[in-house]
């Protein structure tokens, strides 16, 4: 009846009791879907142009590995998949010490993902709510705190200093990146106090501006030193970083 449309049975995607949660989950796969569909012929093209002989793998939310035509037809197992890779990855590195009690971290410019793995098995989660759509499918249990390189520093109605989950962005960025960004990050507190090189960044090509870091971004009301005013964005941020490698751990825990 509708040649080229996406079709999602949510009995086969997810055959589970519960119809609104089958639902759901039918509903965003079926949004993912044709997106994801287009991402992986690109991938799948660009790899065999390389000379791959063999179908390329993608990792799914549940830990698990499938081909483009399967990703494609269950798109909702592409949510999460890239943090969801860590378990398996710090388990092979954890391998030469004996280790198999470990938490991986994985920040960018947005978020900070954690993952936990716990006497050699990470934990999973079902049931879970993605944006205001549930999710019934399961997944490895990936904690998300709006805390990364970009997340701008503000003063909330109590007078208490805040990180995110507001962020800079690439675009306009941190101040310090000179592109039209005049707010205080996590980058920019990172630049003032010396833990970035000015000049470390992508080989030299990205310099960074530490007199834009160091800038009065109008969040505070008072003259506080740029030094001053790095150190507790940097704290406020690596504390947000601790709180939410607890919860994970204590799950972990609770299975034994």
């Amino acid at each position: 009846m509708m040649p080229g449309v996406m079709l999602t049975v949510g009995s086969e995607l997810y055959p589970q009791v519960r119809e609104y949660t089958r639902t759901s989950t039918a509903i965003v796969n079926a949004y993912l879907g044709p997106i994801l569909a287009k991402y992986v012929e690109a991938v799948d093209r660009q790899f065999r142009a390389m000379g791959a002989k063999n179908p390329v793998r993608y990792f799914q939310s549940n830990g698990g590995l499938a081909t483009g035509e399967v990703v494609a037809n269950q798109a909702v197992y592409a949510i999460n998949s890239g943090p969801a890779s860590a378990p398996q990855a710090a388990l092979y590195l954890g391998q030469p010490y004996a280790e198999d009690n470990l938490i991986t971290v994985d920040m960018g410019g947005t978020s900070f993902d954690i993952t936990l793995t716990w006497q050699g098995a990470a934990n999973v989660s079902k049931n879970i709510d993605f944006l205001r759509y549930r999710i019934g499918i399961p997944m490895i249990q990936v904690e998300t705190l709006g805390a990364g390189g970009g997340s701008i520093g503000w003063i909330d109605p109590m007078g208490l200093l805040q990180m995110g989950p507001q962020s800079a962005g690439s675009e306009p960025g941190p101040a310090c990146y000179g592109r039209g960004g005049t707010l205080p990050t996590t980058t920019d507190a990172n630049l003032v106090l010396g833990y970035l090189n000015p000049e470390g960044l992508v080989g030299g090509r990205l310099p960074l501006d530490v007199a834009r870091a160091r800038g009065d971004p109008g969040a505070s009301g008072r003259a506080a030193g740029a030094q001053h005013r790095a150190r507790g964005l940097w704290h406020v941020h690596h504390r947000q970083h601790q709180h939410g490698q607890r919860h994970p751990s204590r799950l972990g825990r609770a299975r034994l």
